[in-house]
């Protein structure tokens, strides 16, 4: 046996079909206590659904919910300030509330554009011009961004520190006498540890082999390497290392994500460069 479908309206009309009943069977005496607890409503709103029903001379349709919105509004916006608002739209299209707004305060403050009567006081917020623009339908609603996870876990191919190191190069800029340079970074994959972040005046091997040896000899040899192909450098594999570092496990997109997905990362990069 299914479930039978019900709403408030149902419920109000079987309630004042019940009352009318029992008001002609008792000749005008209801045990309204009674009804009420039957159908699980208060004597309150019980009795506010008879009156209802009863003033509106009996009508299915006034057992339905009314409108909430208040009869008045002291505190809306006057019809005077939302034409200024579509006025000021209208001339700048592509503006928003917040260049709207401190327009049209500079225009009243000098009297050269709004030539009406209107107060500074009683001038709408941005946020108010905002939502008038929205219900003149004069804004875009922007569609919402893909956002990606950020990585709280180690790569599934680490297995513990010393694994895999991700090596990456950084871009390259001019510092401040003109002098190109390029950050190499050397990260563990699976503490995110930042092992180096040196700058470099030319990207190849002479300059990179250095900075491997003094980390191969800090930490020792990695199992294997993600690097970016990008850079021919970083596929020669220096002296000493395993045979798997720098063998292109790994793309360059999961090396450039592992390395920009902590905050205190990016710090510790600046500090290096900034040195």
């Amino acid at each position: 046996m299914g479930w039978k479908e019900t709403c408030p309206v149902k419920e109000r009309v079987r309630f004042v079909s019940a009352w009318e009943e029992e008001w002609e069977e008792c000749e005008g005496r209801v045990n309204m206590a009674a009804l009420c607890r039957a159908f699980g409503v208060s004597r309150v709103t019980g009795y506010k659904w008879i009156k209802r029903y009863v003033d509106g001379g009996r009508r299915i349709d006034d057992l339905r919910d009314r409108s909430r919105r208040p009869g008045s509004s002291p505190t809306a916006t006057s019809a005077e300030w939302v034409e200024l608002v579509l006025a000021a739209r209208r001339r700048h299209p592509r503006w928003g509330s917040r260049k709207l707004y401190a327009w049209m305060r500079q225009q009243i403050k000098a009297g050269k554009w709004l030539r009406r009567s209107v107060s500074l006081q009683e001038m709408p917020k941005p946020s108010t011009i905002t939502a008038i623009l929205r219900r003149h339908g004069l804004t875009l609603t922007r569609k919402p961004r893909q956002r990606v996870p950020a990585f709280t876990q180690p790569f599934a191919s680490c297995n513990g520190p010393n694994d895999t190191w991700c090596v990456d190069f950084k871009g390259h800029f001019k510092t401040s006498d003109g002098t190109r340079v390029y950050p190499l970074t050397v990260m563990d994959a699976f503490s995110r540890f930042l092992i180096r972040c040196e700058l470099v005046l030319d990207p190849d091997g002479k300059a990179v082999t250095p900075i491997f040896e003094s980390a191969f000899a800090e930490f020792g040899l990695p199992s294997s390497s993600a690097v970016t192909t990008g850079h021919r450098s970083l596929r020669r594999r220096p002296e000493g290392s395993p045979h798997s570092l720098l063998g292109g496990r790994g793309s360059g997109s999961r090396t450039r994500g592992s390395l920009q997905a902590s905050p205190r990362r990016t710090d510790a990069t600046k500090g290096c460069i900034s040195r």
